[in-house]
């Protein structure tokens, strides 16, 4: 297409700002809550092993065909550098770089979004939590703007991404694959 591969320009900081100040006026919510919208989480079943969630994940990701592309100890680099023990938090990521590479033809600016990343992460009561950024595109077939409207293909492809990561923090959360 004409737009393929090009880059819009960015918004200035004040022009963000004026969106992030509306967005929070007219929801309501807290920085918080808007994290928690943007989230899409599920807890671990009782029983269930942090290491025995990440190969559950990694087998189901295998599965869906999903390639592992990266896991990071991020507990491990806190701790390090902290000198202080630290609730464990890893970030495990999956690509299918097919999907990956035609979204950003269509908008190189969502290559921010690529590889899918999932955190599985201790809380505070040491229960384990599974969560990833929740992007759901089926809303776009609601959105006014003529440009939101992505390709069926890829609004196809992106529901397929996002049901197979689904599965894989399933998987994880109930240690079935």
């Amino acid at each position: 297409t004409e737009t393929s591969h090009r880059v819009m320009q960015s918004l200035s900081r004040e022009h963000k700002q004026q969106i992030y100040n509306t967005m929070v006026s007219v929801s309501g919510m807290s920085m918080r809550d808007m994290f928690n919208f943007m989230a899409a989480k599920k807890k671990v079943a009782e029983g269930i092993t942090f290491d025995e969630v990440i190969e559950a994940m990694d087998l189901k990701a295998n599965e869906v065909n999903f390639k592992k592309v990266g896991h990071n100890k991020l507990w491990q680099d806190i701790s390090a550098i902290s000198g202080l023990p630290a609730l464990r938090l890893e970030i495990l990521h999956y690509c299918d770089a097919i999907v990956g590479s035609r979204m950003v033809a269509y908008a190189p600016e969502f290559s921010i979004f690529i590889p899918c990343r999932i955190s599985v992460l201790e809380d505070a009561t040491g229960e384990i939590w599974i969560m990833t950024l929740d992007w759901d595109v089926t809303w776009l077939s609601m959105a006014w703007h003529p440009d939101s409207k992505l390709p069926a293909d890829l609004i196809e492809h992106a529901i397929r991404i996002r049901d197979g990561m689904e599965q894989i923090m399933v998987a994880g959360a109930t240690g079935e694959w």
